[in-house]
């Protein structure tokens, strides 16, 4: 799984409607993915192309610190490796 995963996971609107015709239950991980999804949405909405508008006074509250702080605050911690994973994907160590 990648950074490209996730972008899809995003544009899908849910992790889960991406594997909508498996009758597995979903994986603990992908649980956590479409919680990062729903959260991302919640915190600055739908956008057209990669960069989303400034978000409130009140979501750059809560997405203060690090991006290791803001996921382990919103209780994502296990996601880092995922993006990790992704960013070393497109060559960012």
């Amino acid at each position: 799984m990648d950074a490209k995963f996730v972008k899809v996971a995003l544009l899908a609107g849910s992790a889960s409607e991406l594997f909508c015709c498996t009758s597995l239950p979903p994986s603990p991980l992908l649980k956590l993915v479409e919680r990062y999804t729903d959260l991302h949405r919640d915190l600055v909405g739908t956008y057209e192309g990669e960069l989303f508008r400034r978000p409130q006074p009140e979501v750059l509250h809560r997405m203060r610190g690090s991006f290791r702080d803001f996921l382990a605050r919103e209780g994502l911690a296990e996601l880092e490796p995922l993006f990790v994973l992704g960013m070393k994907a497109f060559g960012y160590e």
